[in-house]
């Protein structure tokens, strides 16, 4: 058996997202692309086979095996659904081996299924159809889930009509790789509503300041935290994001600010997260550039901590920068990052220091075609204050002026 991850608009943060907290998984893996955004991951001493055996849908439905792959796809902000491969056919047996899966399952009433295609030449529609009259002729009554446009289905159809295994419907995904095609059941997919909840829903949003998106939030958190035993602290904490990211998925989490009236939206956010009034606790007025920071964050947790956060990405851009404002985007931004940078600098400090730091350090597109980094420009500087560093991953949408450089410190 092989485990399938689906991955978002940005799969090479998602990947490493994926690699950085799959420890929790009771089995030890080794991870492929088997083709664009679209992850294996093989764990060892769990059959490969490509055959279906009379308990492998049995075996997906164990309740010990689902529950790890139930708390990843919750942590996981870059990752749709997670599939296990059940059979590997020819083309030509596809219907009779998604047949053969039916009748394992024994549905008793109407069976709710989809189909969705990974690669080039799948009539999704049709093979769809095609199976809902076989199985009529077995006496199985079921509904199909048809894609809405392409050859998959979209995550919001797989989530509202619980097709997948932790529920009661089925996704069949179909993954071409050369002549064969690898038939995977959907077990577990991404939350939708509840992140369209934590997103628009907020009583404390920041529409200046506080775009960072949930998913992303759960990436950064995810790419630091790389096991449950640590604290999350976000120095730049904004209305809350990460704070409250973090303590939804059930880690220990801190944030400060230096503008009192962050402080006040993110403890109002954490308490309508939690649905209790215990979020002063949690958040602090501090300047991130002050060494006070780190004796704070000491005095409020006796755990290792992580550090994940967006610090600043600048003002906002109504069109490319020109040549002449590049110097004074650079600039503007330093006075936040370089002071900020000596200060946490493990060679600069005898308290505890955080384990790693995963910032977000912006992009911005200029006139001339080009993007510059604020990261790219601090390499040098980053190399003076004795950090190890590397960028994980760029994050943007297509249309944006400003994007993030995903980055981890050590």
């Amino acid at each position: 058996m092989r485990l399938i991850f689906f991955l978002g608009n940005h799969p090479e943060l998602a990947h490493k997202e994926i690699e950085a907290c799959a420890t929790i998984l009771p089995f030890l893996w080794s991870a492929s692309m088997l083709r664009a955004g679209v992850l294996q991951l093989k764990p060892s001493g769990i059959s490969t086979g490509d055959e279906v055996s009379e308990n492998t849908v049995l075996e997906l439905r164990d309740p010990l095996f689902m529950a790890p792959l139930q708390q990843l796809q919750t942590r996981l902000g870059g990752t749709i659904k997670i599939a296990a491969i059940t059979c590997t056919v020819e083309r030509r047996g596809i219907l009779l081996c998604l047949q053969s899966i039916v009748q394992q399952l024994k549905p008793v009433g109407r069976f709710t299924f989809g189909i969705s295609g990974y690669g080039n030449g799948f009539d999704t529609l049709r093979m769809g159809l095609d199976l809902k009259k076989m199985l009529k002729k077995g006496g199985v009554a079921a509904r199909l889930v048809p894609p809405k446009e392409g050859m998959a289905l979209s995550s919001a159809q797989v989530f509202h009509n619980e097709l997948d295994l932790a529920r009661d419907g089925v996704e069949f995904n179909l993954i071409s790789e050369g002549e064969r095609v690898h038939v995977a059941l959907t077990l577990t997919v991404q939350d939708i509503d509840a992140y369209g909840k934590r997103d628009f829903a907020l009583p404390a949003p920041d529409p200046v300041s506080g775009m960072l998106p949930p998913k992303l939030a759960q990436s950064l958190i995810n790419l630091a935290a790389r096991n449950e035993d640590v604290a999350v602290y976000d120095p730049f904490c904004g209305n809350g994001r990460i704070v409250l990211e973090a303590q939804n998925m059930g880690l220990e989490a801190f944030g400060s600010d230096s503008e009192e009236g962050k402080i006040v939206a993110s403890r109002k956010n954490l308490n309508w997260l939690l649905n209790n009034n215990t979020a002063e606790k949690y958040f602090w007025v501090q300047d991130a550039r002050k060494r006070e920071g780190i004796a704070t964050i000491n005095q409020a947790t006796t755990k290792d901590y992580v550090i994940a956060a967006e610090p600043y990405l600048g003002p906002p851009l109504r069109r490319p920068l020109r040549t002449q404002e590049v110097e004074g985007w650079l600039k503007s931004l330093s006075s936040v990052y370089v002071p900020y940078l000596q200060t946490w600098s493990k060679g600069e400090n005898a308290e505890k220091m955080p384990l790693r730091q995963v910032l977000v350090f912006p992009t911005a597109k200029c006139e001339d075609g080009t993007t510059i980094s604020l990261y790219r420009h601090l390499v040098d500087t980053l190399d003076r204050f004795r950090y190890g560093h590397y960028n994980v991953s760029h994050y943007a949408r297509p249309d944006a002026l400003v994007g993030r450089d995903i980055v981890v410190l050590n």
